[in-house]
């Protein structure tokens, strides 16, 4: 079965382990905003990735969900380079995050697949101010598609891994709930592959406070 909704107590200790395995292209923060919408930040690693690519992003997520990307604001670098700072687009929508905690991560993994060259293969993706509830999926694999999963309990926060292996977003389906108990449990410590330069590109570019401070405790525990 290639759907999970059982949040494990650690990754898998396989060579399929997205959190140790994947090259994170895109860094995806989701957070509730003041008016009881999800306010996103999606932070372009990839060297060659452009502002193009974001302000696409941003627009085929916020059309899936039923609206348009409002309060758009664009940071960074118009192209992602090793040294720069990455280009970043930040703007508030509504539904991602549905009020009995089902998440839309088709809608995500879609709006995801198939941007402008050189595209998005990976991403991490931050659920801040999020628990787990039956409706939430830990883990779903297709040919098209890996996800990968875990939950902060004390951080309210659920990170995912997302491995894109197509350029068709139709090719993409993930179903959005499971009706199965959930586990509420933090791995144990696990190899985190954000590079220190990485870490500095955010720092530059200006990912929002909370999301930073998570990353880096992360990378911290990790050692």
């Amino acid at each position: 079965m290639p759907l999970n909704s059982v949040w494990a107590q650690s990754p898998p200790a396989s060579n399929g382990n997205l959190f140790q395995t994947l090259r994170i292209d895109a860094l995806i923060s989701v957070s509730r905003n003041s008016v009881g919408g999800d306010f996103v930040e999606a932070t372009l690693l990839r060297p060659g990735l452009s502002l193009e690519a974001g302000n696409q992003f941003a627009d085929r997520l916020c059309a899936a969900l039923g609206g348009r990307p409002e309060g758009r604001l664009e940071m960074g670098g118009r192209v992602a380079t090793i040294t720069g700072a990455p280009p970043k687009v930040s703007f508030n929508t509504s539904g991602l995050v549905q009020p009995d905690g089902t998440l839309r991560l088709n809608a995500l993994a879609q709006a995801l697949t198939g941007l402008p060259a050189p595209g998005i293969q990976g991403a991490a993706v931050l659920f801040q101010g999020v628990e787990p509830t039956t409706n939430t999926i830990s883990s779903f694999r297709t040919a098209a598609i890996e996800i990968e999963g875990y939950t902060n309990v004390p951080a309210r926060t659920l990170e995912y891994r997302i491995k894109i292996s197509t350029d068709d977003p139709e090719k993409i389906s993930i179903p959005e709930s499971r009706d199965r108990t959930v586990v509420r449990t933090e791995p144990e410590p696990r190899t985190f592959r954000l590079d220190p330069a990485v870490l500095a590109l955010l720092l530059v570019a200006g990912l929002s406070a909370g999301a930073l401070v998570y990353f880096l405790l992360l990378r911290n525990r990790s050692r």
